[in-house]
């Protein structure tokens, strides 16, 4: 199944969607394309900004201005949880949905997997580096609130060097290591 099928399943099945984003590198892990099929489906969704542990202050104060409704969590150290929680469940009390369907969508190693095994205080959701961990679909309960949990997925367009920065394809799997690694070195 490629990328935009995973997707489609993901807001379709969903009562509301989480777009995780990672703090570190907003700009290269959001796709615009999730965007326009959640306007198309009507599907209310959440911005969700992860690994804010691992982001500079400077970056996260000014990611706080640009989107003042976003959620910024760390599923590892879980800070930002419990207010995400109570977010999605006062929504689905205002919608009357008893079990609200969580959908999760976002790029390899941006953190989805943490923020499922926070929001259910288990680690349900296998948790890894390496790109591509989560294989299948499946939910995963978390108090009243059910979440899909889906694999990273990447549209075939996307380009090599956005890949590898941000881990959404193994090193291994690079055709020129050497160009990404360059990239980051002279980023920070």
């Amino acid at each position: 199944m490629g990328y935009w099928p995973i997707v489609e399943k993901v807001i379709a099945e969903s009562d509301f969607v989480l777009v995780v984003l990672d703090a570190r590198m907003p700009e290269i892990s959001e796709n615009k394309g999730v965007f326009k099929m959640l306007k198309k489906h009507r599907k209310e969704s959440f911005r969700i900004f992860t690994k804010i542990d691992l982001a500079s202050e400077e970056v996260i104060n000014k990611l706080r201005k640009e989107h003042p409704k976003a959620f910024f969590v760390s599923g590892i150290k879980n800070l930002g949880i419990s207010n995400l929680k109570r977010s999605l469940l006062i929504e689905a009390k205002r919608k009357k949905i008893s079990y609200p369907l969580i959908g999760i969508v976002g790029y390899p190693n941006v953190g989805k997997s943490a923020i499922i095994n926070a929001l259910s205080k288990r680690q349900k959701a296998k948790i890894s580096r390496v790109a591509g961990t989560t294989k299948g679909i499946q939910w995963i309960k978390a108090g009243s609130l059910k979440i899909m949990d889906s694999p990273g997925i990447v549209p075939i367009e996307d380009n090599e060097l956005k890949l590898g920065i941000l881990g959404a394809k193994n090193p291994e799997k690079l055709k020129n290591l050497e160009k990404v690694l360059l990239k980051i070195i002279l980023k920070n």
